[in-house]
């Protein structure tokens, strides 16, 4: 009991001497609390130490509109229309960026899951991660990108499908499931 009165009376006078000789600390901690923008922030979840942002990739068969769209939670690709057995081995470059919001080296890990109703009949068989490993230093931005294999494709019906992006950091475990829908005609 002594203890605890004793903690709590060195806190009041950290305080107070706090507020007399530094006015301006206060000022500024107290503006921060106001103006929305300033805001002190803590968490965690992936989204307090990665930004999961679209690229600048176009859909295969257009050259203007991007497969991405949104950002972190509401982040998405759709490739569209795509005509299964049409060119070669495609290179879908930066699909996806990832940015390192934090102050240290993030080991991030991909790959893309299928959500077909039989496993391992859809997407995953003619969609492929370029880039598994990622490593990712305080503020920096790396791009996933994805591979298309039109043979492959081509054996497949036509019709829509669909899977995700699983963007996983390698330190906490956390991940994230970016959808992915392709229609191949």
């Amino acid at each position: 009991m002594k203890q605890s009165k004793l903690v709590l009376s060195v806190m009041a006078a950290l305080l107070f001497l706090c507020s007399c000789f530094s006015p301006q600390a206060y000022a500024q901690f107290k503006s921060a609390i106001l103006n929305k923008p300033n805001t002190v922030q803590t968490g965690s979840g992936i989204f307090f130490k990665l930004n999961l942002l679209g690229g600048t990739t176009v859909r295969p068969e257009q050259t203007v509109t991007k497969a991405t769209y949104g950002v972190n939670r509401s982040l998405a690709i759709d490739f569209g229309k795509k005509k299964a057995a049409s060119g070669s081995m495609g290179i879908l470059t930066n699909t996806i960026d990832i940015q390192n919001k934090g102050g240290l080296l993030l080991l991030v890990v991909t790959a893309i899951d299928d959500t077909s109703p039989t496993a391992g009949s859809g997407i995953t068989k003619f969609l492929s991660v370029l880039n598994l490993n990622l490593s990712l230093g305080s503020g920096t931005t790396s791009s996933v990108g994805l591979g298309y294999n039109p043979v492959l494709a081509a054996l497949m019906p036509k019709g829509v499908y669909t899977g995700f992006v699983i963007v996983t950091v390698v330190l906490t475990g956390e991940s994230f499931k970016v959808p992915i829908s392709i229609e191949l005609y």
